[in-house]
């Protein structure tokens, strides 16, 4: 007999495979639950962090852009979380390096007012709306691990001035202030140290 989830709410009576088979079923909720897991197990990373002392879901209903508080050294950081682009990674063996895209963009279209245009009807999120960038590989690697970068090392829209790109690619090795260790990337996001362009070790490949 199936195993029933031990749950006395909604999901009461239920079991692993019923819900296994809704996902299998319906394209967009394994979207929506893969969002939701990659942010649980980002939560998890995060605590894991030498220095941080806690962190919070950000309401949706808040005006605040990011997922995720985290208290750090004495200092508040907006966390946003974001997933590379399934079946996007490509391998460059000249550097020995991957890359995969990612979209950093607001979930339905606004108007924007961009400098020298006025008002404009755009997806972009508007520049330092928060701190440090989230960037889960599972989409692209099968493991649930994440890449860390700096809200003012991501690039900029190029025809709309104060805004970031909507969408970029990442190199795991090369793309400047990227890190799978988020400390770092809370120190950068502190001025708590130099901005580098340093190359990091990456462990974990879709190449592999």
């Amino acid at each position: 007999m199936p195993q029933s989830i031990p749950d006395t709410g909604l999901l009461q009576g239920f079991s692993l495979s019923d819900i296994e088979g809704l996902v299998k079923e319906n394209p967009s909720l394994r979207g929506y639950l893969q969002g939701y897991l990659a942010e649980l197990r980002l939560k998890e990373r995060l605590l894991s962090c030498p220095g941080v002392s806690s962190v919070s879901k950000i309401p949706d209903s808040s005006s605040v852009k990011g997922d995720f508080y985290v208290e750090y050294l004495g200092n508040t950081l907006t966390v946003e979380a974001k997933s590379f682009r399934s079946h996007s990674a490509k391998y460059n063996p000249l550097s020995e390096s991957w890359s995969a895209s990612v979209q950093c963009k607001n979930p339905g279209t606004r108007l924007l007012n961009v400098a020298g245009r006025g008002l404009v009807q755009a997806v972009c999120v508007e520049e330092g709306r928060f701190d440090v960038l989230a960037v889960c590989t599972y989409p692209v690697t099968g493991q649930w691990s994440f890449l860390f970068c700096p809200e003012f090392f991501l690039p900029r829209a190029e025809k709309k001035p104060g805004y970031l790109q909507s969408s970029f690619t990442v190199d795991v090795l090369n793309t400047p202030g990227v890190y799978p260790d988020p400390v770092p990337v809370f120190d950068l996001a502190l001025g708590n140290c130099v901005k580098s362009n340093a190359k990091i070790e990456y462990l974990i490949s879709p190449y592999e």
